[in-house]
């Protein structure tokens, strides 16, 4: 077993495994596609809006990671805005610690991660505190009680 993690910037190696990052989204991230679609996805990367992040298991593709910036004057957030795959009990550290280095060299601030209670409890493991509450209202239909 050889795992490796790394950040996909390069467009030839883009186009060489996205028809396996577009099947893990497919599989793995049924919900996110309510919000979003594969040519969004495809396009915010192509544009260095996102950067995306494999985790491979001899030369098997099974984690797919979505991360952007969120510059300010005095602060650089880098998101994990999507993260998903086959197991990823064998990925998480290891991304987590790649992904802090990254963020850390390249001037970021904090590491900010969204996602169900579940993801809390298992980042709460690796150093990530729950120090936000987010709130939605659907505006679509807007009424005022």
């Amino acid at each position: 077993m050889t795992v490796v993690i790394g950040k996909v910037s390069e467009p030839d190696v883009l186009k060489a495994v996205w028809p396996d990052v577009s099947k893990i989204i497919k599989e793995h991230g049924k919900e996110w596609l309510d919000v979003v679609d594969e040519k969004e996805i495809w396009d915010a990367i192509v544009a260095k809006t996102w950067e995306l992040w494999l985790g491979m298991d001899d030369q098997k593709l099974e984690m797919v990671g979505l991360c952007g910036w969120e510059c300010h004057a005095k602060v650089n957030y880098y998101h994990i805005i999507w993260l998903g795959g086959k197991n990823l009990a064998k990925y998480l550290e290891q991304a987590l610690a790649l992904a802090e280095q990254y963020a850390h060299l390249s001037g970021g601030t904090e590491v900010v991660a969204s996602g169900r209670y579940g993801w809390m409890r298992l980042l709460k493991d690796q150093g990530y505190l729950a120090t936000t509450v987010q709130v939605r209202k659907n505006v679509q239909e807007l009424t005022r009680h």
